[in-house]
């Protein structure tokens, strides 16, 4: 189970801004890797912070919820299509 208390003083990174994101993006689809691992530390606090919010009580394990929600935000990173907006 997490700890809300360790998420709440976490020291994770704010969120990027919109334009900075797309920005990243692009630079991670063309193969800038640091770039790819800015847009997911980044937004692993909106992973947490839906774990916490959606699944606190339900019978789910929030640290596998966590591990799953990092790998579909990995994906999202890898697969996010611009031109859609």
């Amino acid at each position: 189970m997490l700890d809300n208390k360790l998420f709440i003083s976490s020291n994770l990174p704010a969120p990027l801004t919109h334009d900075e994101v797309i920005e990243y993006i692009k630079k991670a689809h063309n193969g800038d890797l640091k770039a790819r691992e800015m847009v997911i530390n980044h937004n692993i606090k909106l992973v947490l912070n839906t774990v916490l919010k959606k699944f606190n009580n339900t019978p789910y394990d929030s640290e596998e919820l966590v591990a799953v929600g990092i790998l579909g935000l990995i994906k999202s990173v890898d697969t996010f299509n611009i031109e859609k907006k």
